[in-house]
């Protein structure tokens, strides 16, 4: 039996839709995200596609709290066997981190790397201050970053070395699953590769879990173990990525794969 980390069951978002001068005073609600149901297996990395506007972020930031549910659950199982439902308990969930598009907006350009590193692990204790630069020390090799860099602000750095720190970041208390949104999309193609191959080394070494939302396919038929399509709030088809990409079976799939050149 498959040993998850995340579970969703029935999530369903919806936001409200205000009248404007083009609506004709009509109000609503609009569905982002449509009954879905999901889950994620232990050190495993799972892609999540679809067009923009498919729901695929709102997703994301649901787990973490950032997009507010309106049904469903949102379950994670902690590798000590306790399960955590994330709709309704409120705490701060050290063991769920995320990844943003954008590093530029994500990290504080007032802060240096150091300060952007230390302040998740000094704020939630999670070492004795004395043993806090030995850890920045280690964050800065696992990211592929010399110790240098962290004496440096956000504008002084790079795009993808700016989404390295992210990464650092995300990983500075040690979570069990990082919810990547659109992670590689701002970056050059041959840095996006690199940032790829830190992500999959990163699983390799920390058995960490992954939900990795990209539009991107090649990106995600490199990255992921399984993938799931969304289209219009709801998940069309999921699967293990080599039989998924070979054999689509539903036509939304399909018309997605054909959209791609490589995939033709």
């Amino acid at each position: 039996m498959k040993d998850n980390v995340l579970m969703i069951k029935d999530l369903t978002i919806h936001y409200s839709k205000k009248s404007n001068a083009f609506s004709k005073g009509s109000e609503g609600k609009i569905c982002a995200v449509n009954h879905v149901n999901l889950t994620i297996g232990r050190n495993e990395i799972h892609g999540l596609v679809g067009e923009s506007g498919s729901g695929k972020s709102t997703l994301g930031r649901s787990i973490i709290g950032l997009s507010p549910v309106s049904f469903g659950e949102i379950l994670f199982c902690t590798k000590y066997g306790k399960t955590i439902d994330l709709v309704h308990d409120k705490t701060n969930n050290l063991a769920i981190q995320m990844i943003f598009q954008d590093s530029n907006s994500s990290l504080n350009p007032n802060m240096k790397v150091k300060t952007i590193l230390s302040e998740p692990i000094v704020i939630n204790h999670i070492l004795h201050k004395r043993d806090v630069p030995e850890r920045l020390l280690e964050l800065m090799d696992m990211v592929g970053l010399a110790p240098e860099y962290l004496e440096r602000y956000p504008h002084q750095l790079s795009g993808g070395q700016r989404q390295r720190v992210a990464i650092a970041r995300a990983m500075a208390t040690n979570p069990e699953l990082i919810i990547a949104d659109e992670p590689t999309s701002a970056l050059d193609v041959s840095v996006q590769a690199q940032i790829l191959n830190l992500l999959l080394d990163i699983k390799k070494k920390n058995g960490v879990s992954m939900l990795f939302i990209s539009h991107n396919l090649a990106v995600v038929r490199h990255i992921s173990d399984y993938v799931s399509v969304m289209s219009k709030g709801d998940i069309v088809e999921t699967g293990e990525t080599l039989g998924l990409f070979n054999n689509p079976q539903h036509e939304y799939t399909k018309r997605l794969w054909r959209a791609i050149p490589q995939f033709q």
